[in-house]
């Protein structure tokens, strides 16, 4: 094992009501980057940003990536089994600030789905007590999101640039 490694907490599930947040497979991972749907696949996932993110595993030797609760993980829908997104951090904490990430396959959006992981993954990135804020980064036109974001005690903060950043910090 990398000596680096043992400081970061290991990779873990995530689960709720209607889905289960998990490391992605390798299997997963080298379909997504050769642009191989499989058949555990809901449609329309591996979307492009699901696609940048598990790229940025393959080219890094994935094992980092794979191994700590810092990875992207899978959303797979319980009740089907298919991998319906990716979710998690985009890397370890950078001076106590973890950033969040999540992106649906576009048949799964506007169910709750993101609204229904995004306090377990909270809750996950504040078990680490160095971690003091969560961020996310929101494209602009997606008032939908900002607004789940506001819902879960996010606050918008002011950035340069065409994203906005939401943070929340631990109470």
């Amino acid at each position: 094992m990398n000596e680096n490694l043992q400081e970061y907490p290991e990779a873990r599930e995530v689960r709720t009501d209607r889905l289960l947040m998990r490391p992605f497979t390798t299997a997963e991972i080298e379909a997504v980057v050769d642009g191989v749907s499989l058949e555990h696949f809901a449609n329309g996932f591996p979307i492009p940003e699901s696609v940048d993110q598990l790229k940025d595993i393959a080219r890094s030797g994935g094992f980092f990536f794979m191994e700590t609760m810092y990875s992207p993980l899978a959303c797979v829908e319980i009740d089907t089994g298919l991998v319906i997104g990716s979710t998690g951090f985009a890397a370890a904490p950078i001076d106590g600030a973890l950033e969040i990430v999540g992106f649906l396959a576009p048949s799964r959006r506007r169910r709750g789905y993101a609204s229904e992981g995004l306090q377990p993954l909270v809750d996950l990135a504040f078990e680490n007590p160095e971690v003091t804020v969560v961020r996310a980064s929101v494209p602009q036109d997606n008032a939908h999101i900002e607004a789940l974001l506001g819902d879960a005690g996010f606050e918008r903060t002011d950035t340069v640039g065409p994203e906005s950043e939401y943070r929340r910090f631990r109470s």
